[in-house]
């Protein structure tokens, strides 16, 4: 069969490119200078990427019905070419833009078959190349296979330094990976990585930045696609082993990250997660707060009742919360101060004391309490409903709703039900 004008654009500087990619890689082992092939290269892949478009413009043809042998020719034609692309990386910007431009033109060309065939993904998420993972995941022909999805996400969530980015992507792709069918399968997987995730720092790695914005989009499907937990502890090695997300935060007096959370979960499973120590020291979520002095932290524990009511009750390997905030020399005198008072029987601490420097994005201390879920309104007066302190009727607002299902659930009585409660 005579080959068509687009055939002939592809071979021609597929050919090219391949060869020039083997003269830099013969050059390079015989320790020759390669600057010039290099220059030359990513010129010349450019170049492909902007005649490739430039033809499809200017020949708006539809591709759909082409024969099978000129798509098998194309398909093989393509094939190594795009294995190279693939283990060059995507930090090259020369890179992204032909895969993109191969990956968007509706080329006559079984671009699925070959990522999937030649697990292109895995080879991708491997080095750590993010934006072609996305890229593949976009393509409508793609067909994983449950297993290959689920290696892939395997793969990913297991990046040393891109970790972050890949579960992005996996959460905006969902529907390409069917995660809801591989929720059982990949349980542990995202378990593991949803707290390597909240016991991370905001360094300036890859993703670091996005990580908030992740563990809440993670926490919204935690019904759904995702598996996690917030009382399921730790089985990776080293000093956070046996903590449960919750524990670790409070560890790390992430308060921000712990607002999330308290905001974004189911109430009971909220006010279940801030009683469950570790299974190590079988220290809380309060006991940690106060170890780390995290004064914030521990005016959002006390909120809840169940928390205040183990204050005296519950007994970890360095004693009771009682005890803990008594012997800690280190501790602020406000925290003695709160746990003491809240385990003699007194009322939860004032959040609105909380000091600004701990609350991350939310801008004011106001802003805080506006937005809290774990505050229980106050008894009607005959004149009407309390008012806020900024002088609004914020107990007929909706979260003011969440507030009461909340203190409701974090009552002891909710807990009679659940193995071991009496030994906590």
């Amino acid at each position: 069969l005579e080959k068509g004008e687009l055939e002939l654009l592809i071979e021609k500087w597929v050919n090219s490119l391949l060869d020039l990619y083997l003269l830099i890689d013969a050059k390079s082992a015989a320790n020759e200078t390669i600057d010039e092939d290099v220059q030359t290269y990513s010129g010349d892949k450019l170049m492909f990427a902007m005649q490739l478009s430039q033809f499809k413009r200017s020949n708006p043809t539809n591709y759909a019905n082409t024969g099978p042998a000129t798509r098998g020719r194309m398909t093989a034609l393509i094939r190594p070419f795009l294995e190279l692309l693939v283990r060059d990386g995507d930090t090259n910007r020369t890179n992204m833009t032909l895969m993109n431009t191969l990956l968007a033109d509706s080329l006559p060309i079984d671009f699925g078959r070959v990522i999937e065939e030649d697990k292109l993904m895995n080879d991708a998420a491997v080095d750590g190349s993010v934006s072609y993972v996305d890229a593949f995941l976009s393509r409508t022909d793609l067909k994983l296979a449950p297993e290959a999805a689920a290696s892939l996400v395997t793969i990913g969530l297991n990046n040393p330094s891109k970790q972050i980015l890949f579960a992005e992507c996996f959460l905006r792709r969902e529907f390409a990976l069917d995660m809801m069918a591989l929720r059982e399968d990949l349980s542990t997987i995202w378990q593991e990585f949803f707290f390597r995730c909240v016991t991370r720092s905001q360094d300036g790695s890859p993703g670091a930045s996005q990580r908030n914005y992740v563990v809440q989009t993670m926490l919204g499907r935690m019904g759904s696609s995702i598996g996690i937990s917030l009382t399921v502890p730790s089985h990776v090695e080293g000093e956070m082993q046996g903590h449960t997300p919750v524990t670790a935060l409070c560890r790390r007096g992430d308060v921000e990250l712990f607002q999330i959370i308290l905001n974004k979960c189911d109430p009971q499973q909220v006010a279940e997660s801030l009683v469950v120590p570790t299974t190590g020291d079988r220290t809380t979520p309060l006991i940690n707060s106060i170890l780390a002095n995290d004064e914030d932290a521990v005016r959002l524990l006390l909120q809840f009742s169940n928390v205040r009511d183990q204050i005296r009750l519950h007994r970890s390997d360095m004693g009771t919360a009682e005890d803990v905030v008594e012997r800690v020399l280190a501790t602020e005198e406000i925290i003695v101060e709160m746990v003491l008072d809240c385990g003699a029987g007194g009322e939860a601490p004032d959040v609105l004391n909380m000091t600004a420097s701990t609350l991350g994005q939310l801008a004011t201390v106001q802003d805080l309490a506006a937005t809290m879920s774990i505050r229980a309104p106050p008894q009607m007066s005959p004149s009407g409903p309390s008012l806020s302190p900024n002088g609004n009727d914020f107990f007929e607002s909706p979260a003011a709703q969440s507030l009461g299902r909340l203190s409701a659930l974090s009552s002891p009585d909710r807990f009679e039900d659940m193995d071991g409660f009496d030994d906590l």
